[in-house]
Order: structure tokens, then C-alpha cells, then sequence
């Protein structure tokens, strides 16, 4: 299943850079599946079937592209029907949960028909408002109008489909809104320009939603601002009440990725439901059906987004294959998940999320799981009719596994069970006690693990957040500790907080424990420069260099897998091992290049370049010297009206990271020879510290 989802996933990328004509691609589809019936039993009928995948992943995005219709919001937008901003009034039907925010919430609405200028056109697609909450009376204004989903709205917006910022680097707003299954997005200004026209607000879903907002407000009145964003972050896939300190602290520990609801959470709560349910049946069917009713119900409430999606249908996936009894390897999974996905969304394979989630995933199943497996056969290693002699391994390496894995009780009650004697004489660097020696093997595999995790990930990190984290690979154990722990002393604390406010109170106290140690130790360790830092990309040949590292990152995964340390060395295999041992220099090499980029930064061409950079409100100008020396005078900012006795900051992207450093990074520079304020205004000088922190 996984060589077809790459076959998929390949005929999708290729129709997404090369015009296919649908009819042309439905043929070659049927002609390769019937090759492949006709030649079915010999090696051919594979890459026959192969490419019949292909072209149906083309077929697939072929038709998510005609979809696209010119009734369409975007459609309508795009081609200048309606100016991006204009006001207008729609009409559609409130879809999903409301996601609250410090001063207002959000919704989505798929529209049905629009008004322009007095002339009303039929329209589809969906759209996602802001409304603006600043007082009482509009919190109970916008009550009373009950936007639950499936409720009927008419309501005046200016809705936005435009770049905010023209730079190089520089995010394109519609790619963000299409990544999100958006056509547009705007803001209410007061309750007075929306009118329920009923028809919605019932059903289960709109109580798990009336839950999901009761548990937010419950959260907040019980712990601080900080504990609070991050639980109602990490339990209930809300990020707005993240302060900015905070999540910065999560982002520079390459930790973020645990405050976003994804398979990390989803395992965890669908493990501890299919505990509960187990101590009540035994019958796996019954316990499939209450669990995942319950896991989708809670992807349902928190908003549904595509990565708790993509990690509910995984686990469904693999509990299916254990209640039929056909559970297969986690390849099988990965595949039979990552094709449904993309038969569902097939734009997602262009999206940050599903990249990472994917290639993080595949580089756990391919090489991370097979290595561990492998590690802990040559530390219990014992003589049998299939392994009669040790791994042929270097003595470090089993040293290194019989010290973690090698448990002579258990070697002591295998050999009472046989009519021979023998003794085996095992080499640990250190005796440990059999508790001592279980937390050596998990913090051991933990950070394998999440090293195997950042080695694959490397230029997608680079890519897209400019990122590298050093500190990350220790710090997932420890943010995945606390942020389990903390989850669990809250949810007791709101639990026992209905009861008594004296029995809540020693919970409340521990999960600000858990979270003080949650931020603080990561904090300790991203102050060290080279423990997280920012680098940038090689403009033109990064996708060259990038496939490079990934090919041979492939390769490198394809041989772990494969790695059987008990077969005897055959004629030939030096040379097979030398050629291992040049893939992974050459991984090793491509990866410093990414990382310390020595020949990212343009050459100096002799002449004076002056460029204006697109911050908005605020100015900002880049000078290249004839000499190849940089000058950077003043990095936009964004004024902020925030009561500076509020002790929350939201977590708010600022022009100086997202558009004057990004446009920098993807210049190819690191570092910068000068900056230049030219007054202190913060639309002139506030980005001018995130250059100075960046570079």
C-alpha cells in the first residue's frame, strides 16, 4: 500500500506542474490496470499497476482542479469581478464549531450567494469570518444570534482574497487560505450587520462544540493566561490564547508540533478510551465502535482541521486491521491512509502539514521502528536453530544493545526449559537494574527516534521555517512528558472544580508545576545559539540540493530496513558496505551544506542594489554595497494598541519574521553588516529586532 500511495502521490505532483488533459489520463489508466490484469503473476504487472496509480493520482487532481468552478468565491475574486475588500453581503450556512479568541471568534461559512454593488450573484465556497468582540453587550449580542452550525446567516463583510505583503519569500495569502479549504476570509464588525435565518444549532456535533467552549472558559477562569493557552492548545486545537513568549519558546525548542493536535494526541487518547472501554468488554468490535465514535467526535469539536484527520483515520485504520485480525505492518497503514487522504484532498500533498507529517511518519516506520527492532534482537540475543550465532556487529555496538536490552532472568528460564545446558557471556559497559535498565532503553529509543525524525525532516524545516533545532531531539521527551502530565492534572483539576474549589486547588497548583517546568527547561537550552538558530535556503538550486538529501535519506531508510545483522557476510558484501558508508557521507555532506550554508549568500557583482520591501504600514529598504557588504534600514512593525498592564501578549506573526527575515532568507543570507533605525517609531523599528535575533 505504501509503493501505491507513492505512485499516487507521484501522478498527482506530476499533474500539478504539467497540464494533462483528463480524458488523455483516464485512458492511460484503464490501458496500464489492464496490462497489469493481463500480465498478472509476472514482475512486469507491478510497474504496470504502478503507473496505473499514477494516473489515477493525476486523474484525481485533474478533477479537484475542475471543481474549481467560476461560481466560486476565489473564481469570482480572482478575476476581478469583485476587488478583494469591497463590502459585500452573503448568504450561506455556518459550518463547524466557532474557534474563540481573546477578542472576538472565528467561523466558516459556506456561501451560497453574494451581493455586490446592489447586484446579486450565486456563488460557492467557503469563507471564514472574524468577529470582533470589545464589549459585554456584544458578546450578548452575538449570544441571542446563536451561530451554530448548520444555522442560516445573512451578514455584511468585506471579504479579503489578496497578498498582504509583494516580497520575495513572503507567503502568498491565497496559498495559505487554499492550504486551509478557504476561498476567503474577513471580518464582522458588529453584531447589527448579521441576521439569523435559522435552519441550524442542533444535533451532537453543536453540543460537542457547546462542551468544547465551556471546557475554554473553564481552562482559563482556573489557570494562569500561560497554562492556559497551551492546554487549550494542546487538548482542544485552539491556538489563539497562546501568549507570544510562550510559543516562542516552544518554536526555538523545535517542540511547536506538540501544542497542535496531530497523531501524537490522537494515540494518546485513543490508547487511554480503549483502556477504559477494555475494562468493560472484551469484544474488540465493541470496543472499535466506542472508541473511534468517541475519537472522531472529538476531531469533529476541534475543528476537524486535516492533521487530526489524518491521524484519527490512521488509528482507525490500524484498529480495524487488529479487530479483523489482518493487522499488517505499519507500512500497510501509512499507505492505505496517506491514499485515502489524498483520493480525499489531493491539494494537501502540496501542503506544509501533510509533508511533514508524512515524511516524519514514513521515517518512523521505515527506519525507526525496523532499527529499534534490530537493536533489541542483538541485545537478547540467545543461540537458536534460526540465529545459532551473534549479530555480526561491531563489539561497541553490542556492548551499546546488551547493556539497554540483555535480561539474564529471562535467559535463565529459557535454558530450564531445554534438555541442554549452555553459558553465554555478555560484555555490558555497566550492570544496570532492571528499572534503571528500562529507562535507559526508552530515553534511548526516544531520542533515536526523534533524531531518526529531524534527520528526515531537515529541508522541509529549512523550507519552511528556517529552522534547525539541535535541542529538539532531547527536548520532544521532555515536552512530551510534561505536556502529558499537565494534561492530566488539569483535566482533574476542572473535574474536581464542579465539587468543591478546595478540592480542585491542589491540582491547580500542580499544573502550574508541570507547566512552569514544561517552559522553563526548554527555555535553559534555547538561549545556546548553536543549539537553535536561524539558516536560509540556496535560492534556485534548493530543490536540486533538497531531492538530493531526501533521495539519499530514502536509500539510507531502505537499508535499515532491510539491515539483517545474523546473515553471514556473502562474496562481495565489502563492497556493498562501502557503498553504505559513502550514502551516508554524502547525506552527512548535503546536510551540512543545508545547515551551515556556505554558498547560500550571492555573490558581490560590483554594483549598489536599493530594495524596497512591502511591510505595510512602516518602511523598510535592503542595501547591497559593490563590495557585497549588507545594510538593512529599519524592518516595518506593527503598532500595537494592546493595554500594556494586560500581562497576556498573543502570539501575533510580526513583518520583521514573516516578511522582512523571510525575504532575507531567501536571498541566501545569515548574516547581516549593518541595521539602521531611522527613528523609533515601531512601524519602522520593531522588525529590526527580529533581524537582529534571526541573523
Amino acid at each position: 500500500m505504501l509503493w501505491l500511495a507513492a505512485a499516487f502521490a507521484a501522478g498527482i505532483s506530476v499533474s500539478g506542474w504539467v497540464t494533462l488533459g483528463f480524458a488523455w489520463i483516464a485512458v492511460a489508466g484503464v490501458l496500464l490496470a489492464i496490462c497489469g490484469l493481463v500480465f498478472a503473476g509476472r514482475s512486469i504487472a507491478g510497474l504496470f499497476i504502478l503507473l496505473a496509480f499514477a494516473t489515477a493520482g493525476a486523474a484525481v487532481y485533474q478533477s479537484h482542479l475542475a471543481s474549481i468552478t467560476p461560481d466560486r468565491i476565489r473564481s469570482i475574486y480572482d478575476s476581478g469581478q469583485i476587488n478583494s475588500g469591497d463590502p459585500v453581503e452573503i448568504t450561506g450556512t455556518v459550518r463547524g464549531g466557532r474557534e474563540t479568541t481573546p477578542d472576538g471568534f472565528f467561523f466558516r461559512v459556506a456561501v451560497d450567494s453574494i451581493v455586490h454593488r446592489e447586484g446579486q450573484y450565486p456563488a460557492s465556497g467557503t469563507v471564514r469570518l472574524f468577529a470582533s468582540v470589545s464589549s459585554q453587550e456584544m458578546a450578548a449580542d452575538y449570544e441571542r444570534l446563536s451561530l451554530k452550525s448548520g444555522t442560516r446567516i445573512r451578514a455584511a463583510c468585506g471579504l479579503v482574497r489578496e497578498d498582504g505583503f509583494r516580497n520575495p519569500g513572503s507567503l502568498s495569502r491565497k496559498t495559505v487560505l487554499e492550504w486551509q479549504d478557504l476561498d476567503a476570509s474577513g471580518t464582522i464588525r458588529s453584531p447589527l450587520l448579521v441576521e439569523n435565518l435559522g435552519n441550524g444549532g442542533s444535533g451532537m456535533t453543536s453540543g460537542v462544540f457547546t462542551v468544547r467552549e465551556h471546557l475554554i472558559g473553564k481552562f482559563r477562569e482556573l489557570f494562569s493566561p500561560q497554562a492556559a493557552g497551551v492546554l487549550i492548545a494542546s487538548l482542544l486545537g485552539n491556538k489563539y490564547f497562546l501568549d507570544a513568549q510562550t510559543a516562542a519558546i516552544f518554536r526555538e525548542g523545535g517542540t511547536f508540533h506538540i501544542l497542535v493536535i496531530s497523531g501524537l494526541h490522537i494515540t494518546f487518547i485513543g490508547g487511554l478510551l480503549a483502556f477504559v472501554v477494555g475494562a468493560f468488554t472484551r469484544r474488540k468490535v465493541v470496543q472499535f465502535a466506542v472508541v473511534c465514535s468517541i475519537l472522531w467526535l472529538y476531531t469533529i469539536a476541534v475543528g476537524a482541521e486535516v492533521p487530526v484527520v489524518r491521524a484519527s483515520l490512521m488509528f482507525t485504520v490500524l484498529w480495524f486491521s487488529f479487530v479483523i485480525n489482518r493487522s499488517g505492518s505499519l507500512a500497510n497503514a501509512l499507505g492505505t491512509c496517506g491514499l485515502l487522504l489524498l483520493a480525499w484532498r489531493p491539494n494537501d500533498l502540496f501542503t506544509p502539514s501533510f509533508q511533514l507529517t508524512f515524511v516524519s511518519v514514513g521515517a518512523i516506520v521505515i527506519a525507526g521502528f525496523p532499527l529499534i527492532r534490530t537493536l533489541r534482537a542483538i541485545g537478547e540475543w540467545t543461540p537458536s536453530s534460526d540465529t545459532p550465532f551473534p549479530a555480526d556487529v561491531p563489539g561497541w555496538l553490542r556492548r551499546l544493545c546488551e547493556t539497554l536490552y540483555w535480561n539474564p532472568k529471562r535467559w535463565e528460564i529459557d535454558l530450564s526449559r531445554n534438555i541442554w545446558s549452555a553459558a553465554l557471556f555478555k560484555s555490558t559497559y555497566r550492570e544496570l537494574t532492571r528499572p534503571v535498565q528500562k529507562l535507559a532503553a526508552y530515553l534511548f529509543e526516544g531520542i533515536l527516534i526523534s533524531l531518526i525524525v529531524q534527520i528526515s525532516m531537515l529541508p522541509l524545516v529549512v523550507h519552511y521555517f528556517h529552522r534547525v533545532t539541535p535541542v529538539s531531539v532531547p527536548m520532544n521527551l521532555w515536552a512530551g512528558l510534561f505536556i502529558a502530565l499537565e494534561s492530566f492534572a488539569s483535566l482533574l483539576a476542572v473535574l474536581f472544580s464542579y465539587v468543591s474549589d478546595s478540592l480542585a486547588l491542589p491540582f491547580i497548583r500542580l499544573t502550574e508545576l508541570f507547566h512552569w517546568l514544561l517552559v522553563t527547561v526548554p527555555g535553559w537550552f534555547t538561549d545556546v545559539r548553536w543549539l537553535s538558530f536561524r539558516v536560509p535556503v540556496y535560492a534556485g538550486l534548493e530543490g536540486w540540493l533538497y531531492a538530493s538529501y531526501f533521495l539519499l535519506a530514502v536509500i539510507l531508510a531502505l537499508v535499515v530496513f532491510l539491515w539483517d545483522p545474523y546473515v553471514l557476510r556473502a562474496k562481495g558484501s565489502g563492497t556493498f558496505r562501502k557503498i553504505k558508508v559513502a550514502v551516508a557521507a554524502l547525506l552527512i555532506a548535503f546536510g551540512g551544506i543545508i545547515v551551515f550554508n556556505p554558498f547560500s549568500e550571492p555573490r558581490a557583482d560590483g554594483k549598489l542594489h536599493v530594495q524596497f520591501l512591502d511591510v505595510g504600514q512602516g518602511d523598510s529598504a535592503f542595501i547591497t554595497f559593490p563590495n557585497g557588504e549588507t545594510m538593512l534600514v529599519d524592518g516595518g512593525g506593527r503598532v500595537s494598541y494592546r493595554d500594556e498592564d494586560d500581562p497576556f501578549e498573543p502570539d501575533l506573526p510580526s513583518p520583521g519574521e514573516t516578511v522582512v527575515s523571510e525575504f532575507l532568507w531567501e536571498r541566501g543570507y545569515s548574516r547581516i553588516d549593518r541595521i539602521v533605525a531611522t527613528h523609533a517609531d515601531a512601524d519602522h523599528i520593531q522588525g529590526l529586532s527580529d533581524v537582529a535575533r534571526n541573523f
